[in-house]
């Protein structure tokens, strides 16, 4: 190995080889994911985890027929060759060496964490993110909002999709009601337990 960028350097290189919002948020989804694992699985080396995420993309925008080959070629310009971390005899490596099948991107319908709330007008129940990923407030990019406020809403509606890892995740609605209040915007990055909805009983 070259050597091991930061989280920021990182963040530079991928934008060295990539203009598009969507490759670059995605960039920032995996980051911000493996982070959030490392946190829990290890911790002493969470940055670097972070860079894993970061770049594991880092050709797909330019070289989408050679994913994963060209790969190696940027590595070398930046003389990165590898993303290696060895403690207690045991190694990890992130290396490109052969070319990965494509997954479709399909809808997974993931559970909604719901939190009980009052507010001046009322009880609510507090719509919150159970992944860190990409908001979306729509099926597609022209569509109409699966819900906007003021909806009267049933139990199990489609509220919105939460990209991460490349699936689209579904979150429903766990009770009937109302769109009191949409607490994000389309396209932001949400962390786990970030607010998203608050739905009137």
């Amino acid at each position: 190995m070259s050597f091991v960028p930061s989280v920021d350097e990182a963040r530079e290189m991928l934008r060295k080889f990539n203009e598009e919002e969507f490759h670059l948020k995605h960039g920032e989804i995996v980051s911000g994911v493996m982070g959030y694992f490392a946190k829990e699985y290890d911790p002493e080396h969470v940055d670097y985890w972070r860079v894993v995420g970061m770049l594991h993309d880092l050709d797909f925008e330019q070289f989408p027929e050679e994913h994963c080959i060209k790969q190696q070629e940027l590595m070398k310009e930046l003389d990165l060759t590898g993303l290696e971390v060895t403690e207690n005899d045991q190694k990890v490596r992130l290396e490109r060496t052969a070319p990965v099948a494509s997954v479709p991107t399909i809808p997974v319908e993931v559970p909604t964490v719901s939190t009980p709330g009052k507010s001046e007008n009322g009880d609510y129940i507090s719509v919150r993110s159970p992944i860190v990923g990409l908001f979306y407030a729509a099926p597609a990019e022209n569509a109409d909002p699966y819900v906007s406020l003021g909806d009267r809403v049933q139990k199990g509606q489609t509220l919105c999709i939460v990209e991460a890892m490349k699936l689209m995740n579904e979150l429903s609605a766990e009770c009937d009601g109302i769109i009191d209040k949409i607490c994000v915007t389309n396209g932001q990055m949400v962390e786990y337990g970030t607010e998203l909805f608050r739905i009137k009983r």
